[in-house]
């Protein structure tokens, strides 16, 4: 079944201005490469996004590859956290798929704040990957971040690269509108190149770069992922966004251990909406 090209998104959203695109299989089956994850632990949930990246088909079944942010998992200091109860991709509103603990790989250390995860469904979903890439753009770029509102549905929000360095990127716009921003993908017109790792409300975002998770990531892939599909059919033009006003937090914090890693990655650049 040939899955067409460009963002994948259910329906139109328009509180930027942004309307995304959408692609449809022949069936009229909405194709997407980035869920919401939720995150079940002791003290409630936690939501955060992951993005396909890599597809292996094995009969009736499909083993699925997606990298999110390991700041949802360990603290600042590279520590796994405490065990969630349970971490759930959610595909619709009726269907998840389990990550089981074992499938979930970050790298050693902290300089690095993205993880790789994979989870199997059923070989008929239309779920493909994103192809992922190792330069980052340069200041100025056009991007975009995708992921989900807080009524659970699909959001791209498009913005500028204001500050790059070999590690991290900042934005210029906030993105905390996004339910879950922690692990959402930033996607130039060449495909995924880096992770946000730090979205708070009022603060530019910060995104790791996955040119310094390069190895570890094609360690934990079975295959070089940097041929995936093309995105030549993101339209970055005139995309235009209001300001955003929402104030609230778009991650909960159980146990300090994330805000301390936020902390971290924002020492590293002056942030440029900070008042």
């Amino acid at each position: 079944m040939r899955l067409l090209t460009g963002l994948l998104f259910a329906g139109a959203f328009t509180i930027t201005g942004v309307v995304p695109r959408q692609a449809v299989d022949a069936d009229g089956t909405i194709d997407r490469s980035v869920l919401a994850l939720r995150i079940v632990r002791d003290a409630g949930n936690e939501y955060g996004t992951a993005v396909l990246i890599h597809r292996e088909d094995r009969g009736d079944n499909a083993l699925l590859y997606f990298l999110t942010s390991s700041c949802l998992f360990r603290t600042a200091d590279g520590e796994p956290l405490p065990r969630a109860r349970a971490v759930e991709l959610l595909v619709d509103e009726t269907r998840t798929l389990d990550v089981k603990h074992e499938d979930l790989f970050m790298p050693v250390g902290s300089c690095v704040d993205v993880a790789v995860f994979r989870v199997t469904a059923a070989a008929t979903t239309t779920l493909a990957p994103r192809p992922v890439v190792y330069d980052a753009p340069s200041a100025g770029a056009d991007f975009l971040v995708s992921g989900y509102d807080r009524n659970g549905l699909p959001a791209t929000l498009a913005g500028h690269i204001r500050f790059r360095s070999t590690l991290l990127a900042s934005g210029d716009r906030d993105v905390s509108v996004l339910r879950g921003c922690v692990g959402a993908p930033a996607i130039s017109q060449e495909g995924v190149f880096g992770i946000v790792s730090q979205c708070a409300a009022n603060r530019s975002p910060v995104i790791s770069l996955l040119s310094m998770a390069r190895g570890f990531i094609e360690r934990n892939v079975p295959r070089p992922i940097t041929d995936a599909r093309p995105i030549s059919q993101l339209d970055f033009r005139n995309h235009e966004m209001a300001g955003l006003g929402c104030r609230s937090a778009s991650i909960t914090c159980f146990d300090g251990g994330k805000e301390r890693c936020h902390e971290r990655l924002r020492s590293t650049h002056r942030d440029p909406l900070r008042v």
